[in-house]
Order: structure tokens, then C-alpha cells, then sequence
């Protein structure tokens, strides 16, 4: 796996209280070393890098079909700063969540493979797609005390599991060309995690206007999910950003 130094600290669980920065942000990949991967993995790392947060890249040409559970133990390693008893600003939540499901931060995929209609194929195992579903169904979502702003404030949703007890993280809309801009990282995804705001808000689309296009396309998804709709801020599925979190998913 890659990462910078933060994330490489999970992975060797070396992490302590005075060093710990939150879930890590998560990218997944088919091959991290094929284009256009490699460049959306160095645009992520300077995000990172303006938030001093952990980042960590997974893939499946070098680190084998068994890394999404690697990591995941690697997650786990860092589970205890979430729970009660521990002193600092990480103190966290007292609310059960399982030990078998590890705090995952912001879930991106730089590949995958397309459904007849373009949507990705979530199915497709070795992909990056596929990847950062497995990641997000054995992972929870946590929205307090991390460095991501609004990023989290979505759902993965899992057929049967009632989202109202127990949320899955979200995964990040794939963005080409968006991607390969290392303005658009550090410029308008950062600071639509700061606001929960487009970029467009108040130069092309009124605010009320992209939250009540998100507010329309969560209650489509009531009778599949009941409660989604408290658990995603409109603006983030909305037609004017194309969605920044993934609504939908096979």
C-alpha cells in the first residue's frame, strides 16, 4: 500500500494519543501505477498534505486481493482512540459501535468499471470500484472529531441494515477530469468539505436550489432506504455538483 508518513503510521500501528489525526482518507485502485491512478493519488496527497491528515492507497496489482483486509486490521489498530477513557480532542463516541467494523475516513476509487448505462460496476472485485465497496461495507462512518468537514456526511448503503442503528461511510463520486486537477482538490473539493457548498452556490445556483435538487433525489430512494434522507446532506448529492458522495450503487 502507499501512503504519506501519517498514513504510514496506521498501516505499522504506531500510532499513539499525541500523533493520532482521525480516520485516514482511503484510495483505491485497480494499479496504483497506471495513469490516471498515480496522478489523482498525488493530487489526494496534497490535500493531505493542507490537512495534515493520514492517506493511504490500495490496490489490487501489488497488494493482492487479501489488502482490504489487511487494512482493515490496520483500522482496527486505531479503534481505541474513539472510545471512552481516552484524554485529548479524539475523544469519542461511547455509542457501541461494533469492533468488527472499523472508523473508515473519506473513500475514493480512481477506476472501475462501467454498467451498460456509465454508472460503476461496484461488483467488479479487483477494481478500484469494487475495492472501496468491500472497504465501506466492513467499515463504519464517523462524523464527529475528524479532520473532513462534510465529507462524511453520507451513507454506503447495505440492503437490510437499518441506517437509523448503524451507518456505513460513504464513497466519493469518480471525478474525471476533476481528478487530475490538483486545484480542484485542494480548491474546490476542500472547501466544499469546509461548507458543504458547490462552487457554483451563489455565482450560478442558488444554495436552496442544489439543497432542494438533493432533498428530490434522496426521497427516490426511501422505499429501498428507509431513512436515507436523514442521513446525507442534500447538497452532496445534488444534480449540480453530479453527486460528491455516491447515492445510488449495485
Amino acid at each position: 500500500m502507499l501512503s504519506n508518513a501519517r498514513g504510514a503510521a496506521i498501516l505499522a500501528n504506531t500510532v499513539t494519543t499525541a500523533t493520532f489525526r482521525g480516520p485516514p482518507m482511503i484510495a483505491c485502485s485497480t494499479n496504483y501505477t497506471d495513469w490516471p491512478p498515480a496522478t489523482a493519488w498525488a493530487n489526494l496527497l496534497a490535500l493531505a498534505t493542507i490537512l495534515d491528515a493520514p492517506a493511504i492507497h490500495i490496490d489490487f496489482a501489488h497488494d493482492g486481493a487479501g489488502a482490504a483486509a489487511a487494512l482493515r486490521t490496520s483500522l482496527l489498530n486505531i479503534q481505541k482512540f474513539f472510545t471512552p477513557g481516552i484524554t485529548g480532542p479524539w475523544q469519542a463516541c461511547g455509542g457501541g459501535l461494533p469492533v468488527s467494523a472499523p472508523i473508515c475516513g473519506p473513500l475514493f476509487f480512481f477506476d472501475c468499471v462501467s454498467l451498460p448505462g456509465g454508472q460503476p460496476d461496484f461488483t467488479v472485485a479487483n477494481s478500484g470500484a469494487g475495492i472501496a465497496a468491500q472497504i465501506a461495507r466492513a467499515g463504519a462512518n464517523f462524523r464527529r472529531n475528524h479532520l473532513y468537514g462534510y465529507a462524511q456526511d453520507g451513507v454506503w448503503t447495505v440492503t437490510g441494515e437499518s441506517l437509523d442503528k448503524f451507518q456505513r461511510p460513504p464513497i466519493h463520486t469518480l471525478r474525471y477530469p476533476e481528478f487530475l486537477d490538483p486545484a480542484w482538490w485542494t480548491g474546490e473539493l476542500l472547501n466544499f468539505w469546509k461548507s458543504g457548498r458547490p462552487a457554483s452556490v451563489g455565482t450560478v445556483t442558488p444554495f436552496d436550489t442544489v439543497y432542494r435538487q438533493g432533498l428530490t433525489r434522496l426521497a427516490t430512494q426511501e422505499g429501498a432506504h428507509p431513512g436515507i434522507s436523514r442521513h446525507f446532506l442534500p447538497s452532496l448529492v445534488a444534480d449540480e455538483t453530479t453527486g460528491l458522495l455516491v447515492l445510488t450503487h449495485n
